[in-house]
């Protein structure tokens, strides 16, 4: 791999398992499929950028090594990696795309590092074992409250672990917007396991589908009254017959007001 800047197809055979081991440095980019249905059980990259779908399918991958020098992770990266339980991610990691741990059913825990700016839809959707999100206390953009993700200033709640199992929780006043696909769905055929929830009367903002994997709500506590429900916005997308906003189980769940 001397002269290669790219690598494209691993070449790995489907049923020969692998580790793979700090790929030459001239290795720019793990590009896209690169070691998808492989059975792969443990990785460690040093370089680059890891392209769209690059693990996707390894259901024997159980442990990832990211070391400095890798700066993006791309979309559906490790798409349904059952078996993922320690990732490690360096700090120059700046961006995870949208699906990038999609189906990681074993990961429990995760720390994000602190030049970390971009995370993307949908990231930790189908983790049913992740609980707990960490931020490194000096990224700029991010932080964690409780295991949960926000933006540094808790205004934008970004994802609610899948893993957890609480029936109950209290956003934080300040937070503004929840953001799309904030309560990622835990498996197929289990939903969040919220039956209630509290918003502040800061909330402006449930963006499409935020509380769409919510259908064990029953009731939602609201700090304003119902005049301020009505100016919260809910964003509605084209669903190809009609527009949806995917927050239909918050919203037919029974809200109590601050009278």
């Amino acid at each position: 791999m001397i002269s290669c800047s790219k690598l494209s197809n691993s070449g790995v055979e489907k049923n020969s398992p692998r580790v793979i081991s700090k790929p030459s440095q001239s290795v720019q980019i793990i590009g896209d499929s690169a070691f998808s249905y492989t059975n792969l059980v443990s990785a460690t990259i040093q370089n680059g950028i890891i392209d769209d779908y690059a693990f996707y399918g390894c259901e024997k991958l159980s442990n990832v090594i990211l070391e400095d020098g890798v700066e993006k992770i791309g979309y559906a990266c490790f798409l349904d990696c059952r078996e993922l339980k320690d990732i490690s991610l360096p700090n120059t990691l700046t961006s995870i795309e949208d699906r990038a741990f999609e189906g990681c059913r074993n990961l429990t825990e995760i720390f994000l590092p602190k030049n970390l700016s971009l995370i993307g839809d949908s990231v930790f959707q189908l983790c049913r074992g992740l609980s707990i999100i960490n931020v490194d206390n000096d990224n700029s953009y991010f932080m964690s409250k409780d295991g949960v993700l926000f933006s540094k200033d808790g205004t934008i709640l970004y994802c609610y672990p899948p893993g957890k199992m609480e029936t109950s929780y209290v956003v934080p006043e300040g937070v503004t917007i929840i953001s799309r696909s904030a309560f990622p769905l835990k498996n197929y055929s289990e939903y969040v396991s919220l039956t209630t929830i509290r918003l502040p009367k800061s909330v402006e903002i449930i963006e499409y589908a935020a509380t769409g994997n919510c259908a064990n709500l029953t009731d939602v506590f609201y700090e304003g009254n119902e005049s301020d429900k009505a100016n919260i916005v809910f964003p509605e997308e084209d669903n190809g017959m009609f527009f949806v906003n995917g927050n239909e189980h918050l919203l037919s769940a029974i809200w109590h007001y601050n009278q």
